[in-house]
C-alpha cells in the first residue's frame, strides 16, 4: 500500500510537467552565484508555465548558464532539460526535443536512477519521427522501466501516460496493451484536496486528462464524470489563478459538450499546452502572452480568415514541390484555410504530375488569408498515405514553412502561410 501522505507531499509542485521538487541544498546558499542563477532561472521558467511564453528564451539562458557552471549538478540539468522539453512538445521543436534528450541523458550518466529516465524515454518517442521504431520501442521501454522501479513515482506515470494520449492511434498501439487511465486515476487521487501555489490546478489538470484517457478507451460515460468532477474542484483565491482557471474551465466545458478536438488541440488553439495546464495564471501580462500565442496558432483563425477580409482581390498561390526520388505514382495535394479544417477538410485539392523529379501545383482565385498544405508522394496510386502498423508513414510527404510535427503531423499554426497579392509562391519539400 502506497504512503498516500507522501505522495501527496511530492505531488504538490509536480503539474502536468511533473516538474518534482526543486532543491537548492546549503552548499548552494544565497550569494553563491551558480545558485542564484540556477534559482532565478527556475522562478521565470515557472512564469513561462503559468502562461507566459515571452519569457521562455530568458528561462533557457539562465539555466543555460547555471548548467555550464554546475555540469555535475543534476537539479540543475533537470529543470533544463524540462525547460526544452516543455518547448518541444508545447511548440512541436524538434531541436529543443534534441537538446533535452541529451540533457536528460547527460542526468543518467550521472545518475542511472534519475527521475529523468521517464522523461528520456518520451523524449526517445519524439524523437522517433514515425520513422525509427527501434528508438520509438527504446522510448517505450524507458517509460515502462522507471514505472516498474518505481510504481509511486508521479513523474514515471506522467510522462507515460501524456506521451500515450499525445500519440496517433495507430502509434499508440506500439505501447501493446498499456491504458493510461489506471495513470492518470493515480495521480489524480494524489492530487485531491492539494493547494498548491505553484500548480493550482493540478487536481483540475489530472482530472480532465483521465477524462481524455477514458475517451480513449470508448467509455464515454466515465470521460464525462471526470470532465464535470475536474470542473467541479473549487476555485482557487488567488486572482491570477483564478482568472487561468475559469480559462481552463471553459476549455473543458467545450470537451464536456461534445467538442471533437481533443484537450490539448484546445489548449494548443489558446497558444498553450499540455505543460501550462496545473500552472496557468492570467496576469495582464501574461494574458497578452497567451492571446499572442492565440493568434499564432490558430484560435483567431475565423476572424482573420479569406471570409472575412473586405475589398481583397484574389489572387493566385503556386507551389514548388521538391524532394521527390522517383516518377512513379503521383502527387497529391491539400490546402487548408483554418485550424479546425486543417488533415480534414480541404478548401483545394489536386493530383500533380511528376516531371524531372519535381511537381507543381497552381491554384487561382484565393481570396487573401492564412492557409496551410499538406502534400505526399502517392507512389502506388492508391489514393492514401500508406502507413505501417505504428501509423509510421511509408510514402514521403511534407507540409508548407516545411513544418514538421513532433507527434504526430505539425499544427495547422507551425503550417501557416500568408496568400497576399495577386501571386504568391511557396515550397514544400518531401520527406
Amino acid at each position: 500500500m502506497r504512503n498516500r501522505q507522501s505522495i501527496r507531499i511530492g505531488a504538490l509542485i509536480v503539474g502536468t510537467l511533473a516538474l518534482g521538487t526543486i532543491a537548492f541544498s546549503p552548499s548552494r546558499a544565497a550569494g553563491d552565484q551558480p545558485a542564484d542563477v540556477a534559482k532565478q532561472g527556475w522562478l521565470t521558467f515557472l512564469e513561462v508555465l503559468a502562461g507566459d511564453q515571452t519569457k521562455f528564451q530568458l528561462a533557457v539562458r539562465q539555466l543555460e548558464q547555471a548548467a555550464a557552471t554546475a555540469p555535475t549538478d543534476t537539479y540543475n540539468l533537470f529543470t533544463l532539460g524540462r525547460a526544452y522539453f516543455y518547448d518541444a512538445i508545447t511548440h512541436n521543436n524538434l531541436s529543443s526535443a534534441e537538446k533535452a534528450e541529451r540533457t536528460f541523458a547527460q542526468i543518467l550518466e550521472l545518475n542511472p536512477k534519475h527521475d529523468a529516465l521517464a522523461f528520456h524515454g518520451s523524449v526517445l518517442t519524439i524523437l522517433s519521427q514515425g520513422k525509427d521504431p527501434e528508438k520509438f520501442r527504446k522510448g517505450i521501454e524507458e517509460m515502462n522501466r522507471c514505472n516498474r522501479t518505481d510504481p509511486n513515482n508521479l513523474n514515471g506515470r506522467f510522462s507515460r501516460s501524456l506521451t500515450a494520449l499525445g500519440l496517433p492511434s495507430q502509434a499508440r498501439s506500439g505501447m501493446g496493451n498499456y491504458d493510461p487511465a489506471e495513470d492518470l486515476e493515480f495521480a489524480s487521487h494524489a492530487f485531491e484536496g492539494i493547494e498548491s501555489h505553484y500548480a493550482p490546478h493540478a487536481e483540475v489538470g489530472s482530472k480532465t486528462f483521465v477524462g481524455e484517457a477514458y475517451l480513449l478507451r470508448g467509455d464515454v460515460a466515465k470521460a464525462q464524470a471526470a470532465f464535470k468532477a475536474a470542473l467541479a474542484v473549487p476555485l482557487p483565491s488567488e486572482a491570477g489563478a483564478k482568472a487561468g482557471r475559469m480559462l481552463l474551465q471553459d476549455l473543458i466545458q467545450k470537451r464536456l459538450n461534445g467538442s471533437d478536438q481533443t484537450f490539448n488541440e484546445l489548449l494548443g488553439q489558446a497558444g498553450l499546452g499540455s505543460c501550462n495546464t496545473c500552472h496557468l495564471r492570467i496576469s495582464e501580462r501574461a494574458q497578452s502572452s497567451v492571446k499572442a500565442g492565440a493568434r499564432a496558432g490558430g484560435l483567431e483563425t475565423a476572424s482573420l480568415g479569406p471570409s472575412r477580409v473586405q475589398a481583397a482581390t484574389e489572387g493566385e498561390l503556386r507551389v514548388d514541390i521538391t524532394g521527390l526520388k522517383s516518377t512513379e505514382g503521383q502527387v497529391r495535394v491539400a490546402l487548408f484555410d483554418s485550424e479546425k479544417a486543417f488533415l480534414h477538410s480541404p478548401v483545394k485539392a489536386g493530383i500533380v504530375a511528376i516531371e524531372q523529379s519535381r511537381g507543381h501545383w497552381q491554384v487561382n482565385g484565393l481570396p487573401p488569408g492564412a492557409y496551410a498544405l499538406a502534400v505526399y508522394h502517392d507512389r502506388n496510386s492508391n489514393g492514401k498515405l500508406d502507413s505501417n502498423l505504428l501509423g509510421i508513414p511509408l510514402e514521403p510527404y511534407g507540409f508548407s514553412n516545411n513544418a514538421r510535427g513532433v507527434l504526430g503531423p505539425p499544427s495547422f499554426g507551425d503550417a501557416r502561410f500568408q496568400v497576399a497579392g495577386p501571386s504568391t509562391r511557396i515550397a514544400v519539400r518531401l520527406e
